[in-house]
């Protein structure tokens, strides 16, 4: 429930982790809750409220009957009153009575004032206002926390944690082993192995009573029959004594008597128990302890027989509230300090100590630890063995301890040591006496033993280096300790320098001390090589170092000293016991010095005796670096030879054949790629015999190439310079050739222009804008020999390089030009082609349909797009919505890759029943017809002359108005005045019209003949037949000389969804003339020539063009007037 007072949060659950994070509402949100309910008149709304929910569970393992859990309200609810209700505690247990579900407590409000979810803990209290009786009994089940807090929320709801309530209770015990010193044992020094400690469980009745043995306490005859046999039966009467095996003394000991009743139900009532738990047996490795229990109130004594000395007392701690007993068991047991001390090593300097993998620390040491019971002969003489403890893999062995330091720890005022805690006291044969033996470095162990050959004794020599010394104290009572200071015999090493000539002292010298070490494997010759102690170089200046912290320094003007040297050094070559390492001092290699001469060994005499001295005589030298860059391309890089140069006259540095400079006679060096075109000319005099300073430098040999230029750089040396450099650098130039190539077929178009504009870019960023190299106009004058496609020209002597050496990249670029397009961006070769998308040809038009109905056209036509005479496209061309036919074959170039033009043809597929007509990018397909008359002029008018009409389409048969056509060939019979007609021919196809010859008769043609079907209108020819006594006269002469034997529509005309012509409006079709005189054969024939042949071979080739789908051809392109 939230708070009654302050409106504060309730407080936290006593349970750890059953806090819940707060859910406060966001800024502005208002209670979503349809059932919220206005405040008391606050103009507020009420909190928004959640539900909660909680179950309390028991178990009563006291009730033999009963021990099942169930549930009870939070708040316990109070019984019937009538006592006769209550019942005899033995035959009804509280968990009998079926208490109510534990129903969600509703309506409680979620947010606090201060915008913080409130946080809920149920509390369980036993009612105060139960009779006596009742309290009694109820009582034992309220007497642990009492308190749940939250365990989980689903929405609004809150689920709390369980309430558990048990008439069940555990008595838990630890046991502690420690020492005379009262610390932990951490250790089996004692070697007592594998042990077991057996527990027995005592118990109290109520406040008052007495402790006594659990089983003493829980018999029948203790408790009564009833309550006895409940116990039995659920399992409590076992588990008064607990055994914990197989541990050693420094393994975890603990355990619990486990589902012990919490009261119990005598005749007398019932009454409250309490336990504790004892110890009464010790079993170890070969022997075993027997422990006596006195009980005296609360208190408890512990007599421990028959532990051979090793258990010195057992004393408990016990907590009523958990039934908890802490029983701790001391041993007789000493110490021992193990102190570690270097002396005479400086902090360890030359690193003589042994080296530790251990991190922060730099040097380790190990002791084997020893004991004794006689120390009557002495320390020394003593019979000491070894401590011995059990290993990780479960065998015996040697204790040894390692120490680890820093390399200022370890001295004599801040010695390094550890104390070693839980060593046994005594043994059967006395009282032990503890001391440790330094180990050699790397020591060996045999079967867990420490090899004999590993001990260090006392001035025995340690790690080469070092003399062992011992101090040996303390008593068993106050613990032992062992001193182990290592001293180590020390010997110096001197050295001197002498310099040529002496005015040029000042260089730094760098001096580095080595020492002989052995050879693994030596072959014929010495032993032993040399090592280098690298931290421990001194450098002399000529100032003698005024830090005497390191024992190795220039003590004097150029002559260093190493004191505290070891005599021996640890892994140096020492041919026998009495050996000294044998040290040798060298220089460092620099280029501002030379040594002179051997070095040489002499003996320095100082008040502590006579050590080593080395004198190294050094000649100041200098040296020229010459480096070669080459700011060209690689195909021009060649190795160059470099002559060394020197004058005393800085000033004239860089020059050559002139008084005060000389060439080194025999110095000279190659430079190329193999060197990384760099050489060092090295160990040259600093100065002359005058002692004047030399300035050198280095010249290339030869003459430069034609295209590259030679840049020396000599630095700026000044009278403090010690080394020299020149840099040379070879800028290559080179002449860069444009091109501009034409491809328009030779300006067949004329729009080639006269002048051309061409600017040279470059860069060496391909991410930069470039900057301009130069220009040229160019023009017909600069074309090649025999090309006249080809313009050239050559930019001479540009630099491959920037004044960095970054390679140069060289383009050309034009000005724009229509009509063309431009190839070869970004190089130094253009192409101009001549086309694009300013000069591409859209190719679409109209389909026309004459003399024809609508409903004989078909569905769609197929035309092809040919390009030079080869098809490239095709479409399926069909009506459009308004019965109009068009097409659109899209943009087209109008010149191929080498700028000629193309020639673009559109042909139809032959449409079956008409011919067709191409009219530039416009198709017509056509109908017509073709009408014979006959005229008798004089003769007989009621003859019947017999005609044959021939067609040049042979496919064409069936009958076609008049006339039956079988393989494209008709045959009819005229009288005079008669006429027949052919009608829907294909138009465009050829005919030919022909009588039979009638003896008597001449015949005269009027119209054409042969000649063509017209594109929707009617060819007409007359056939006029006279006696040989009356021909007719003359017709008027031709008004058309030269008709257009294929007349059309307008090369554009307008669709007609009605296309089929009016023949007034038909277009005449032009054809050949009719010729003047009918032609006379000079051999009759069977039929009556009608016609002039004089132009049939015209006419038959206009024929194969318009079955083919004869089209118009189209030559692209134009005439222009050639720019300015």
């Amino acid at each position: 429930m939230p708070p009654e007072e302050g409106n504060q949060p309730a407080d936290p659950p006593t349970d750890e982790g059953d806090t819940q994070s707060p859910e406060p509402p966001a800024d502005g949100e208002e209670d979503q809750n349809p059932d919220s309910q206005a405040g008391d008149g606050d103009g507020q709304s009420a909190p928004q409220e959640e539900t909660l929910s909680a179950a309390s569970l028991h178990s009563d393992p006291a009730d033999g009957e009963h021990g099942g859990a169930g549930s009870v309200p939070v708040t316990p609810t109070e019984p019937a009153e009538d006592p006769d209700q209550i019942g005899d505690p033995d035959s009804q247990d509280p968990s009998e009575e079926t208490p109510p579900a534990a129903q969600p407590q509703t309506e409680l409000e979620k947010w606090a004032p201060n915008g913080a979810r409130w946080v809920y803990t149920v509390k369980e209290e036993l009612n105060s206002d139960l009779k006596e009786a009742l309290y009694e009994r109820y009582q034992y089940y309220f007497t642990g926390n009492g308190t749940a807090g939250e365990d989980s929320a689903d929405g609004d709801t809150i689920h709390m944690k369980e309430l558990k309530n048990s008439l069940e209770t555990r008595a838990p015990f630890t046991k502690r082993w420690v020492g005379s010193d009262g610390e932990p044992i951490t250790a089996d020094y004692m070697d007592l192995g594998e042990m077991s400690v057996t527990f027995e469980l005592y118990v109290k009745e109520g406040k008052s009573g007495g402790w006594q043995r659990a089983a003493d306490y829980f018999t029948q005859e203790n408790l009564g029959e009833d309550a006895y046999e409940k116990l039995k039966d659920a399992g409590i009467l076992n588990g008064f004594s607990i055994t914990l095996e197989n541990r050693h003394i420094y393994d975890s000991w603990s355990g619990a008597c486990e589902n012990l009743p919490r009261v119990v139900k005598k005749d007398s009532g019932i009454s409250e128990l309490s336990y504790r738990v004892v110890e009464t047996e010790i079993a170890y490795q070969g022997g075993a302890a027997t422990i006596t229990v006195d009980t005296c109130g609360e208190e408890f004594a512990y007599t421990v027989a028959d532990s051979g000395g090793l258990f010195t007392g057992i004393e408990d701690t016990y907590t009523e509230s958990g039934n908890s007993t802490t029983i701790t068991n001391k041993l007789a047991t000493t110490s021992l300090q193990v102190q570690k001390i270097w002396t005479n090593d400086r902090n360890n300097v030359y690193g003589t100590r042994p080296d530790t993998d251990e991190a922060g620390k730099t040097w380790e040491t190990s002791f084997l630890i020893q004991r004794t019971t006689d120390l009557s002969v002495g320390w020394e003489a003593a019979a000491w063995e070894a401590v011995q403890v059990t290993g990780e893999n479960g065998q015996k062995q040697d204790l040894v301890v390692t120490l680890t330091g820093t390399d200022t720890e370890g001295t004599v005022e801040s010695p390094v040591g550890m104390t070693i805690s839980g060593l046994p006291k005594q043994n059967a044969e006395g009282e032990y006496t503890y001391r440790a033996v330094e180990l050699e470095p790397g020591y060996q162990m045999t079967n867990g033993a420490v090899d004999l050959s590993s001990y260090v004794l006392l001035r025995d020599s340690y790690n080469e280096a070092y003399t062992a010394a011992y101090t040996y104290g303390g008593q068993s009572d106050d613990g032992f300790l062992t001193t182990a200071a290592n001293d180590m015999q020390t010997t110096k090493v001197f050295a001197g320098k002498t310099w040529m000539p002496a005015g040029e002292e000042g260089a730094q010298v760098t001096l580095h001390l080595q020492y002989a070490v052995p050879l693994e494997n030596p072959a014929e010759g010495p032993a032993y090589t040399w090592k280098t102690l690298t931290a421990v170089s001194v450098t002399l200046d000529g100032t003698t170092d005024p830090d005497l912290d390191k024992p190795y320094y220039e003590y004097a003007e150029w002559k260093a000293v190493w004191e505290n040297l070891p005599a021996r050094m640890p892994g140096s070559y020492l041919p026998d016991s009495d050996s000294e390492t044998e040290y040798r001092v060298t220089e460092a290699v620099s280029g501002s010095y030379v040594q002179v001469g051997d070095t040489k060994k002499e003996n320095k005499t100082d008040v502590d005796g006579t050590y080593p001295e080395f004198q190294f005589t050094n000649k100041a030298v200098t040296s020229l670096t010459v480096e070669k860059k080459w700011h060209t391309a690689d195909t021009k890089k060649h190795p160059i030879t470099m002559e060394l140069w020197r004058t005393t006259d800085k000033n004239l540095m860089g020059k050559t054949g002139v008084d005060g400079v000389e060439q080194v006679a025999g110095m000279t060096a190659e430079l190329s790629a193999a060197n990384n075109w760099r050489h060092i000319f090295g160990e040259l005099d600093k100065v002359n015999s005058q002692n004047q300073k030399y300035y050198y430098y280095a010249i290339e040999q030869g003459t430069p190439d034609e295209d590259m230029e030679v840049i020396y750089d000599h630095g700026e040396p000044t009278e403090t310079t010690v080394a020299f450099t020149t840099a040379i650098t070879n800028r290559g130039y080179t002449d860069i050739p444009v091109s501009k190539t034409w491809r328009d077929d030779s300006d067949a178009q004329g729009l080639r222009p006269e002048t051309l504009k061409l600017t040279l870019y470059r860069r060496t960023d391909p991410a930069a804008q470039g900057e301009v190299a130069g220009e040229v106009t160019l023009s017909a004058k600069n074309a090649q020999d025999g090309n006249a496609d080809v313009w050239t020209y050559t930019f001479e002597h540009l630099p491959d390089t920037d004044g960095s050496g970054n390679p140069y990249t060289y383009w050309v670029e034009e000005e724009h030009l229509e009509s063309y397009t431009v190839t070869g961006s970004g190089t130094l070769a253009l192409t101009n082609t001549l086309g694009g998308k300013e000069t591409e040809i859209a190719i679409q038009g109209r389909k026309t349909w004459v003399g024809d109905g609508a409903d004989d056209r078909p569905n769609s036509i197929t035309l092809s797009l040919l390009q030079n005479g080869t098809k490239v496209a095709e479409r399926e061309v069909t009506p459009n919505a308004d019965g109009s036919w068009t097409y659109d074959f899209g943009s087209w170039p109008a010149y191929d890759d080498s700028g000629r033009a193309y020639t673009y043809t559109v042909q139809e597929e032959p449409v079956d029943g008409y011919g067709t007509r191409v009219d530039g990018w416009n198709v017509i397909n056509g109908k017509g017809n073709l009408t014979v008359k006959k005229q008798v002029y004089s003769g007989d008018r009621q003859r019947d002359f017999s005609f044959t009409v021939t067609l040049d389409d042979k496919s064409i048969n069936g009958i076609c108005g008049d006339m039956t056509f079988q393989d494209g060939v008709a045959a009819f019979t005229l009288k005079d005045g008669e006429s027949k007609t052919a009608k829907g021919l294909p138009s465009g196809v050829g005919y030919t019209v022909a009588e039979a010859r009638v003896d008597g008769y001449g015949t005269r043609v009027e119209g054409h003949n042969p000649g063509m079907v017209p594109f929707g209108d009617t060819a007409e020819v007359l056939i006029i037949n006279y006696d040989d006594t009356t021909p007719p006269p003359d017709p008027d002469p031709d008004p058309d000389p030269k008709p257009d034997p294929d007349p059309g529509p307008d090369p554009m005309p307008d669709p007609d969804p009605h296309p089929t012509p009016d023949p007034d409006e038909s277009p005449d079709p032009d054809m050949p003339d009719t010729p003047d005189e009918p032609g006379h054969p000079d051999e009759p024939d069977d039929s009556v020539p009608t016609g002039d042949t004089a132009q049939l071979a015209l006419y038959l080739a206009l024929l194969a063009a318009s079955l083919a789908g004869a089209a118009a051809i189209v030559i692209l392109g134009r005439k222009g007037r050639k720019r300015d």
